[in-house]
Formats: C-alpha cells, structure tokens, sequence
C-alpha cells in the first residue's frame, strides 16, 4: 500500500469520528436516552408485592429465595443491597421497594403470604 493511500485512508477514517463525535456532543437539538434491556422486562415494586412476580438476580437466586422465605421480605433488600440483583439494573430500586414493603406488612400476614410466594418461585426458577 502506497504511503498516500495510507494518508488518504488515515483522513477519512479521522473525519468520520470527528463526524460521529460531533454528533453525540452536540447541542443543536434534544436527546434521546434508549436503555437497551436485551427483551427482559424489569419488575415494578407493585408487580412484586401485589402479583406475587419474582424477579431475577444476577447472583445466588435460589439463596435470596430462601431469605426471603425465611425473613418475610429482607431477603429481596438483602440481595439488592449486596449488588446480588445488580447496580446497572433498571429495576433494582423496585427490587428494593418490593422486598421492604413485604417486610412492613409481615405482622399483617400477606407480607409473609407473599414473601413465601415469591421466595419458592425464586427457588423453583420459576421467575
């Protein structure tokens, strides 16, 4: 290969980042944010508590099942807490939530009811 062949290939490969870069910092117009969740839909807290759905951890799902059995809820906040959901997750506050409020109406029996619920549909896979 030439050495201005070379040089001609250089310019053009530069002028089109230069191009793309300009087009992802510019300010000339509004932005759009896509969260790309690869087909997964997240969970919403309410889904959680009141559908009884389960949602999937990254990390020791059977584990945070029994958790949740065993501790009416703290098992969800537990493994949202320790990155066990993960961080990066649109739904790890809903995660969160969900796992408290299960804890907040133990003493009225449906947080337990719903806890062992979701808990065995985490341990079965299910979720």
């Amino acid at each position: 290969m030439s050495r201005s062949m070379n040089l001609q290939m250089n310019k053009a490969v530069t002028n089109n980042v230069n191009h793309t870069v300009n087009n992802i910092f510019s300010a000339t117009g509004p932005t759009n944010v896509v969260i790309i969740t690869n087909g997964k839909r997240e969970p919403t807290a309410m889904q959680i508590f009141l559908g009884c759905e389960a949602p999937q951890f990254n990390a020791m799902q059977q584990i945070i099942g029994i958790l949740t059995c065993v501790t009416g809820g703290s098992g969800l906040m537990c493994g949202t807490c320790c990155g066990c959901y993960g961080y990066e997750r649109a739904g790890c506050l809903n995660v969160c939530i969900a796992g408290w409020c299960m804890e907040m109406t133990c003493y009225l029996g449906y947080g337990w009811l719903v806890a062992c619920l979701v808990g065995m549909k985490m341990m079965s896979g299910t979720a």
